[in-house]
């Protein structure tokens, strides 16, 4: 298990068996992260969505739709608002992908007429 930023993405399920969890996880509620953990689990065994997966989900979550429901109406939102955070605002399109900085410890980034624009 791997808990990371996944962008848009609660939780994964990869190739090799390694289950992936986003860190926002953390904001939301105990019966939420139950359903997001519950989901990729059974994703170990069905690869889809097929009708096996939910009716997996159904022997092991029962009340898989309530709590998914919930995902999908009271945290879409936290999905939104982290994808706003993502964007890149204009000024920072000379830093790598991933920059790690410590407080205020910024790279200095070497701006084009056009970017200042």
């Amino acid at each position: 298990m791997i808990v990371r930023d996944l962008g848009f993405r609660w939780g994964s399920c990869g190739k090799h068996r390694t289950l992936y969890f986003n860190w926002r996880l953390l904001q939301l509620p105990v019966q939420v992260i139950d359903y997001v953990v519950l989901h990729e689990q059974v994703h170990l065994l069905h690869h889809n969505h097929s009708k096996q997966f939910w009716k997996a989900m159904d022997s092991v979550l029962p009340d898989w739709l309530v709590r998914k429901q919930e995902l999908e109406r009271d945290w879409v939102g936290l999905r939104v608002s982290l994808w706003r955070l993502r964007r890149r605002p204009p000024l920072a399109k000379g830093l790598p992908p991933r920059v790690r900085c410590r407080g205020d410890e910024l790279p200095q980034v070497k701006l084009s007429e056009a970017d200042r624009q």
